[in-house]
């Protein structure tokens, strides 16, 4: 793949608070349960990176 970013990339996790920020500019959302990925495609060609930089492309044929 011929990309700004190569893979792997680490990604950016999440971090528990005591407290949520206050505010009007903030918006939030649940946290689901599931697979966290990062996606980089070029054309047809796909990869499907875990947060641990493994890759996902044969659980998501």
């Amino acid at each position: 793949m011929n990309l700004p970013i190569q893979p792997p990339v680490l990604p950016m996790l999440s971090k528990r608070v005591d407290e949520l920020p206050a505010g009007s500019d903030w918006v939030y959302e649940p946290k689901w349960d599931g697979f966290r990925t990062i996606v980089f495609r070029e054309g047809k060609d796909v990869l499907i990176q875990s947060r641990d930089e493994k890759p996902l492309n044969r659980y998501f044929p």
